[in-house]
């Protein structure tokens, strides 16, 4: 369900009602802002003539997301979290077919930052000459990682934070109390999945690693942050999630390290920080703290 960005959905249904829609659409900020919920109740809309929550349901079929759409393909990162040529080509060889029953075969490449270099050349293909029938959704929190090229020939959307207050409502509709859902949407400063994550204190592989780095004496911290960010795969954003959720499970947390994160968290898709410095300076923030994680992790 799409939290916020209603002004966007505004557009896009004058858009739909007007046949004006374009080809290529990039949907870029923030992870855990509805990005990717929003492309895919979009491709319903577009196939169905209704959002989903405006669907009527059929006879022993279920409503919205849950039914799957004939003329929608979702790509996504395989197991070693990239996107390769072999799936830019099943995504060029879908938008050869006509559609079935909606007006646009729509295709969804959610986390387009993990293209490979070879797949974004064969996907600028499909932008520089797109199909008549075809719509390309790219989901992105790092669009700075996709060629220029590419870039140039995508209608460009921004998704940005989401109202507290509207996290806190929609969370208190998912059957969580009212205290529990105003903290948590305080604490995910705007972002509906993390806020989510937080009120069921569902913790990723992250907050392992988070977790691990608050625990790690001073005298051992540079080295563990060295060999922290020292994979390709690592994950500034993803790291900085975790570390918001443990920190939110624990109450007796040092504030000023709190607001230091919440901070970085909202810079961390706008600029190019340097991990390892970031983690340094909440280190010395770390040591004056006075922290007693071990119960609470």
């Amino acid at each position: 369900m799409l939290i916020g960005h209603q002004e966007i959905k505004k557009d896009f249904e004058r858009l739909i009602k007007n046949d004006r829609l374009g080809h290529g659409y990039l949907f870029f900020g923030p992870a855990r802002t509805g990005k990717y919920t929003f492309a895919k109740e979009l491709a319903i809309r577009i196939e169905r003539g209704a959002w989903p929550a405006e669907e009527r349901p059929r006879r022993n079929e279920p409503s919205g997301p849950g039914r799957p759409l004939t003329d929608a393909l979702l790509v996504e990162p395989d197991e070693a979290g990239t996107i390769g040529i072999d799936a830019v080509r099943a995504l060029k060889a879908f938008f050869l077919e006509r559609p079935l029953v909606s007006v646009r075969r729509t295709a969804i490449v959610d986390r387009a930052e993990t293209l490979t270099t070879e797949a974004q050349n064969a996907l600028l293909k499909v932008a520089e000459e797109p199909p008549s029938a075809g719509l390309l959704f790219l989901v992105s929190r790092a669009p700075e990682q996709l060629l220029p090229t590419l870039l140039s020939r995508l209608q460009q959307i921004y998704f940005g934070t989401v109202p507290r207050a509207d996290i806190a409502a929609w969370l208190s509709e998912q059957g969580i109390g009212k205290k529990e859902a105003t903290a948590a949407a305080e604490a995910a400063a705007g972002l509906p999945g993390l806020a989510l994550a937080i009120a069921k204190q569902e913790l990723p592989p992250a907050a392992e690693l988070a977790a691990a780095f608050l625990r790690t004496p001073a005298p051992g911290r540079k080295d563990f942050v060295k060999a922290l960010v020292e994979p390709e795969d690592f994950n500034f954003r993803d790291f900085l999630d975790g570390l918001i959720l443990v920190l939110a499970r624990n109450p007796e947390r040092d504030g000023r390290l709190w607001h230091a994160v919440l901070e970085l968290r909202g810079m961390a898709d706008a600029t190019g920080l340097n991990p390892r410095v970031q983690l340094l300076a909440l280190g010395q923030i770390l040591e004056s703290g006075i922290w007693n994680l071990e119960s609470r992790i």
